[in-house]
């Protein structure tokens, strides 16, 4: 992998609307989301590699809270209990929340030859949640 350069960073926005079963969003031809229901990310490479996530909870005041949380797509949504943190967190409507998502022990799945934290799940708290965000990724097929 070469240097990072302008010409390799790559931003796109994405959203849409969750019900409480888990959405996952994402490139459109992830291996991470083979068989899976997606938000695709329109123009985002597979191979990219996502350095950071931003996230907003649409909802009027009132609204559903939306939960989220990195890749692997396996596993549930669970809350903590005793000295047990979450495996998600919480945007109440109108937050927005961005964080990069580039540890380097858990970008790269050799298993599977690529990130899986190049993808997000999403669940609405009740109901439905709508969001929006935008994710920007290192993509190494760029010149």
């Amino acid at each position: 992998m070469g240097a990072i350069n302008p010409n390799n960073l790559r931003m796109f926005p994405f959203g849409g609307t969750v019900t409480t079963s888990t959405q996952y969003v994402g490139p459109a031809d992830s291996p991470f989301l083979s068989g899976k229901t997606i938000s695709e990310i329109p123009g985002m490479s597979r191979n990219s590699l996502v350095v950071s996530w931003e996230i907003r909870n649409n909802e009027a005041s009132g609204g559903n809270n939306l939960l989220v949380r990195f890749g692997p797509k396996t596993g549930l949504f669970t809350p903590g209990a005793g000295n047990v943190l979450d495996n998600y967190f919480t945007l109440q409507p109108g937050v927005a929340y961005s964080f990069n998502a580039w540890p380097q022990e858990e970008q790269v799945n050799d298993n599977v030859g690529g990130s899986d934290y190049s993808l997000l799940l999403v669940e609405a708290s009740a109901t439905t949640a709508a969001y929006t965000g935008i994710v920007t990724v290192y993509d190494p097929a760029d010149a």
